[in-house]
């Protein structure tokens, strides 16, 4: 019994790690806003979202994720969680260092019906939200 419990871990890890092997997936930004962290300890509101268009490479191989805007933000995966799933869309949390090095949370989520994406990236001072569409 141990042993087939063994196989059976072996599987699910090596079917996680292909899921995420998939090299990379590439989006442009069709949109962006900013929360940012107020004196008073809130966040502030979201403005109306800005019309833009950067790439957006999300690399599982090299693990980082790479936002090629004005100043190019580049964050490196230091761990993936469970892909989350609700009736509406697909959910992916990694932890991820800046450029900077600070800790940063980043969210991708994924509509199920129109297959249209954001990504929240989320550190101590500022949330962005960048609207993304597949190329």
């Amino acid at each position: 019994m141990n042993i087939l419990k063994k196989i059976v871990l072996v599987l699910v890890f090596c079917f996680s790690v292909t899921a995420f092997s998939q090299a990379r997936v590439d989006y442009t930004s069709t949109a962006v806003t900013m929360s940012v962290m107020q004196n008073n300890g809130k966040w502030s509101d979201y403005p109306p979202f800005k019309k833009t268009e950067v790439p957006v490479k999300v690399d599982f191989q090299n693990n980082r994720i790479v936002i090629y805007s004005e100043i190019e933000q580049v964050y490196r995966i230091g761990e993936y969680y469970p892909e989350k799933e609700t009736k509406a869309e697909y959910i992916n949390f990694f932890r991820c260092l800046s450029n900077d090095g600070d800790t940063t949370e980043i969210t991708l989520k994924t509509s199920k019906k129109s297959n249209e994406s954001q990504i929240y990236i989320k550190d101590k001072t500022r949330v962005l939200i960048y609207n993304l569409k597949r190329v």
